[in-house]
């Protein structure tokens, strides 16, 4: 299957890599008597994908795509299809490793969210 962010094709990662949650999108208030109410109006996915062994090249092609605000359908690799996900203010998390030779690779995680 595909695995792409808005017709960009994403680097493959593991199954385990990738959670997804349905977050709920209302507000709640409590009345005078001190019942709470709840108005929840929908709800909207959050997806999280965390790539590892990641070189220069594909760091920096996810973070040109992280960079540029880009909105647009996420699909993911069992099909699912996360329609209008943008990546989250602050959603960028990167740690570089180094192998024994001194080369460096990354591990990103990426957190988008269903507009």
């Amino acid at each position: 299957m595909s695995f792409t962010w808005d017709g960009n094709a994403l680097p493959n990662t593991m199954k385990d890599n990738i959670k997804v949650e349905f977050v709920p999108v209302g507000g709640g208030r409590r009345m005078l008597d001190g019942t709470l109410r709840v108005d929840l109006a929908t709800t909207k996915a959050r997806v999280v994908i965390t790539w590892g062994g990641l070189t220069k090249a594909q760091r920096d092609a996810l973070k040109a795509l992280f960079d540029a605000g880009t909105v647009g359908d996420l699909v993911l690799p069992d099909g699912q299809t996360i329609t209008n996900a943008i990546a989250t203010h602050n959603g960028w998390r990167e740690t570089q490793v180094y192998d024994v030779k001194n080369n460096p690779t990354y591990e990103v995680t990426m957190t988008f969210e269903e507009s």
